[in-house]
């Protein structure tokens, strides 16, 4: 597989996963318990912002080379979403087994969102890295 196709996909994947994701855990930007346990993350109007992130990440594998310098900031924003899960980890983590209890989805996905997002984070930096020098030769 060509590294430009790669990185479509990838963008694609990327934005799927957000798109689709937040829709899913926040059950269309109805689960108050998705709200009320991260308020300053997953608030609703930052449920929107999540997915608004996604269909950007589609859109720049649309045009990577052209566009070099935003896959460091899909990085950091993803760094960003990372370090909040741990700051919440560290301090919530223990509320785990209970959310859990009350939903099996919000409980996963507080369990695992950041090393998720830690992933996508390395994703966007190697683009990064790939696209910076523009095109490859044909």
């Amino acid at each position: 597989m060509t590294t430009p196709k790669l990185i479509r996909i990838g963008c694609w994947a990327a934005g799927l996963a957000n798109v689709v994701g937040i829709l899913v855990v926040s059950h269309f930007f109805t689960n108050d318990l998705l709200a009320t346990t991260f308020p300053e993350v997953f608030s609703q109007p930052g449920n929107f912002l999540i997915l608004l992130w996604g269909c950007a990440y589609i859109c720049g594998g649309l045009a990577a080379y052209h566009v070099a310098p935003l896959f460091l900031v899909f990085m950091v924003e993803k760094y960003f979403y990372a370090g909040s899960w741990l700051y919440w980890y560290l301090q919530h983590g223990d509320r785990l087994a209970e959310l859990s209890a009350e939903s099996w989805l919000t409980g996963f996905f507080f369990r695992f969102y950041g090393l998720n997002d830690l992933l996508w984070g390395l994703f966007f930096l190697w683009v990064y890295t790939r696209v910076r020098r523009g095109a490859p030769a044909q």
